[in-house]
């Protein structure tokens, strides 16, 4: 898995978790953790999290830090994409990915049926008929379940 799974187009494209200016977002308050996040804050969590970069069985000196090489690599690719937003003010884009409450589906009214032929016409492809993912080339995409999914996010 890499950044561009879920920030497609390199961070650059709008609907998709982009990346353009978000360095004057941070410091920010981090709900999850209780307190104010970093840039590089929220860059590790990424790799810890989204990634699965390395566990939390790795000793502390394994893990990711605000130093590591690429959290800095990252931190200045965001920053070069930042460049002339606004600081302190979230970017247009923030909360484009919301789905309106009025818009969600109550679960007791999910139609198994609907989601797997949608499943089975989109996803599959690359997720395969089981969800754990199909060789594309030199790529898999990871599983959509297991120990080697996505987990609760960065």
């Amino acid at each position: 898995m890499s950044c561009n799974n879920c920030h497609l187009n390199a961070g650059q494209r709008e609907k998709s978790l982009p990346l353009v200016g978000v360095t004057g977002m941070f410091p920010e308050y981090n709900r999850r953790s209780g307190r104010l996040f970093s840039l590089g804050d929220r860059i590790v969590d990424c790799f810890l999290r989204s990634e699965n970069a390395t566990g939390a069985s790795e000793s502390p000196e394994e893990l990711p830090t605000h130093t590591s090489r690429e959290v800095l690599a990252v931190s200045a690719y965001l920053t070069w994409l930042s460049r002339g937003s606004e600081v302190g003010r979230n970017p247009w884009w923030r909360g484009q990915n919301t789905i309106a409450s009025a818009n969600l589906i109550p679960m007791d009214k999910l139609d198994r049926a609907k989601g797997e032929a949608l499943f089975m016409e989109r996803c599959t492809s690359c997720h395969g008929a089981d969800g754990q993912g199909v060789a594309v080339g030199d790529k898999k995409p990871g599983p959509l379940w297991g120990d080697d999914s996505w987990n609760d996010g960065a």
